[in-house]
This record gives C-alpha cells, sequence and structure tokens, in this order.
C-alpha cells in the first residue's frame, strides 16, 4: 500500500501559489498559516558637499516613525475584543461590480472602508487609550548617518528595520541617499 497525503485539497491553492491571496473570489482562503509581508523601506536624500563626501562627515537627522503600541502589542484593544467586520466579512476587502453596458461588466476589488482593509473592527469603548485602537504609535528617534571617507555621489546608508512598524509586518529599512550639492 502506497500513498501519503491527505486527500482534502483546496481547489484555490493554485491561486494561493501564484498570487498568495487563495480563492480569488473573496471568502474562503488557504488553510496555511499567513506569511508576513515586508514593510516599506523609507529613502531620505541627504544634501552633503563634495568636501564631505571625499573627506567623510557624520549628521544627526531626528525622524518621526510609527512604532507597536507598548500598552496593546499592536492590537489596538484589550485582549479579544475585535471582532471580524461585518462588511467584509474579515478580508479586508470588497469586491464591487459596475455595469458598463448591455452584458459588460467590471469588477473591482478594493480594501474595505469599514475597517480599512484590516479584517476587524474594535469598538469605541474598547479600543486602546494609547494608540486609539491605531495599534501603532508615534515615535520621535535621532539617527546618526556616517558618510564614510571616500564614499559615492548616492551610495546607500541603510539603517535596517529603523521604518515604519506595523503589526503582522517585517520592517522596512530608513535608506539614506547623500547626493552632493550641485549633483543631479
Amino acid at each position: 500500500m502506497g500513498g501519503g497525503g491527505s486527500g482534502a485539497h483546496d481547489p484555490f491553492d493554485i491561486f494561493q501559489s501564484f498570487f498568495g491571496g487563495g480563492n480569488p473570489f473573496g471568502g474562503g482562503g488557504s488553510s496555511r498559516g499567513r506569511r508576513q509581508r515586508r514593510g516599506e523601506d523609507v529613502i531620505h536624500p541627504l544634501k552633503v558637499s563634495f568636501e564631505d563626501l571625499y573627506n567623510g562627515t557624520s549628521k544627526k537627522l531626528s525622524l518621526s516613525r510609527n512604532v507597536i503600541c507598548s500598552k496593546c502589542k499592536g492590537k489596538g484593544s484589550k485582549s479579544g475584543a475585535s471582532s471580524k467586520c461585518a462588511g467584509c466579512q474579515g478580508s479586508g476587502m470588497k469586491v464591487s461590480i459596475r455595469h458598463l453596458g448591455p452584458s459588460m461588466i467590471q469588477q473591482m476589488q478594493h480594501a474595505c472602508n469599514e475597517c480599512k482593509g484590516t479584517g476587524e473592527t474594535i469598538n469605541d469603548k474598547d479600543r486602546c487609550p494609547q494608540c486609539k485602537g491605531e495599534k501603532v504609535v508615534q515615535e520621535k528617534k535621532v539617527l546618526e548617518v556616517v558618510v564614510e571617507k571616500g564614499m559615492q555621489n548616492g551610495q546607500k546608508v541603510t539603517f535596517p528595520g529603523e521604518a515604519d512598524e506595523a503589526p503582522d509586518t517585517v520592517t522596512g529599512d530608513i535608506v539614506f541617499r547623500p547626493a552632493a550639492k550641485g549633483s543631479p
């Protein structure tokens, strides 16, 4: 006797492998765990002189970024107080159909306006008092950008994992690109 496998297959697994989304018609989805998405990198130009590129320099820059709320740990509410959004059934997406003419329709998928694409809603009374249900708070941070001696114009200086934080997201990087004044 041979054979392995479970016998039960999700017919939308092929869509999961191509698009990472499970059922293309909304609802359902794959039984596999969600993959964490990566946050966007934030790129800042940094004005320096040609002399700074040649000799090297260091500049302190103050930035504000979003960080996971320490009070609710990024939940936005008391433990278990969020519920599945009724508008999108928890998918975070809505499908709208528009009739363009006889036997012609257009189907569009967009983020749910009731839950802002999160798939969950939080009652006002249950919202975290620190982040007000947003799951993140603003933080000011000072970064010291070191322009190495002999650095090229436009060469990257990267601060890994220092961009905006968000729940269930791998934090992106902050990247500075030194640009000499008077260069293109």
